[in-house]
């Protein structure tokens, strides 16, 4: 009896172990950014990567909209990954806008001092991809992912010099790189697996 007790204790210490490992590196890879002024991240980078996002929703919605009208298991169940895959891109376009842009670029002006208006149009800017991204988790419309896109595009405007990456030399433009996302978006979809799409995602997060 004892060594069963022991086996048990043993057994369930391991099981804790395990999900701490896992929650502790779910945490890491689920940041947008440390929100430390580590001058790593570019604005550039941050863009493409919402451009890959509005991509990546993009071709869930389309996949949606396919499996509609389909009953079987198979297919209810790929719907539903893809919709999880559609609200996940979602919410990191919410998130990296919030946590990186409007947090840390964003500089507040005093009513009616110098740039007072231009900080207005950010603000304004900056709002409309929220909402546009919110609206992409809401429909199956894809006019809202060709809103989200337009909203991103004019978000760029605000950062045709970002900063120089820590350690990449000189960021290429943020119109450059959208131009690039939107030109070869297809390229960035790993197939059609939802898991695909995650894995590649936590990968490119992982590198920074």
């Amino acid at each position: 009896m004892k060594r069963y007790l022991v086996t048990g204790c043993s057994l369930l210490a391991l099981g804790a172990v395990a999900t701490g490992v896992i929650w502790f590196t779910y945490q890491e890879k689920a940041e947008a950014h440390c929100q430390v002024p580590c001058g790593i991240y570019d604005d550039a980078a941050r863009i493409g990567a919402m451009l890959e996002d509005a991509t990546t929703i993009d071709k869930a919605i389309t996949q949606i909209r396919e499996l509609a009208n389909k009953h079987d298991a198979q297919s209810l169940n790929q719907a539903t990954r893809w919709i999880m895959t559609k609200e996940n891109h979602a919410s990191h376009v919410m998130t990296v806008l919030s946590e990186y842009f409007l947090t840390q670029k964003v500089k507040p002006v005093a009513p009616g001092a110098d740039g007072y208006d231009a900080y207005l149009k950010s603000l304004a800017d900056h709002h409309a991809v929220l909402v546009a991204a919110m609206n992409t988790k809401q429909q199956t419309d894809p006019a809202s992912v060709e809103a989200l896109r337009k909203a991103i595009h004019t978000l760029a405007r605000h950062y045709d010099n970002p900063p120089k990456s820590a350690d990449a030399g000189p960021a290429p433009g943020a119109d450059a790189v959208a131009q690039q996302v939107d030109a070869h978006g297809e390229a960035h979809h790993h197939g059609d697996d939802p898991a695909e799409h995650a894995r590649a995602h936590e990968s490119a997060s992982a590198g920074h």
